[in-house]
């Protein structure tokens, strides 16, 4: 019977105190659970637009960027690589070379998802001329 009068307490003395780390704890968990910190990483494919007739590319440093996406989780988590997409538009280039500087906002994405993060920051593109046989 003692053991059972301690159990009873232990449960009941600063019952309020209980309730209110309880709720605290629910309440954490439901605003981390909510939180726009949901990162994944995807390696997209770069594509090229607009390339003259006479040009072509001879060199590129990278054929894929690595991006960091942020946003909820769910939403993260039903992201796929073909949810996203980085393009250059080289239609106004003659041959040379170029260093381009990819910027996250280029990047086509789902609506609500934030991309932190785009690796290599630079890329490098030869473009030369076709040769002509």
């Amino acid at each position: 019977m003692v053991k059972f009068t301690k159990i009873k307490e232990l449960f009941l003395n600063n019952l309020g105190l209980k309730c209110i780390s309880i709720a605290l704890g629910v309440l954490l968990w439901i605003y981390v659970g909510n939180e726009e910190g949901t990162i994944k990483r995807f390696k997209i494919p770069i594509t090229y637009e607009g390339i003259n007739n006479g040009l072509h590319i001879s060199y590129c440093s990278k054929n894929k960027v690595l991006i960091t996406a942020q946003g909820k989780r769910e939403n993260i988590l039903s992201c796929q690589l073909s949810d996203f997409s980085l393009s250059l538009n080289l239609s106004q280039k003659s041959a040379g070379t170029y260093i381009y500087k990819l910027f996250p906002r280029k990047i086509v994405r789902p609506q609500n998802i934030t991309i932190k993060a785009v690796y290599p920051e630079y890329i490098k593109i030869i473009l030369k001329s076709k040769s002509v046989k």
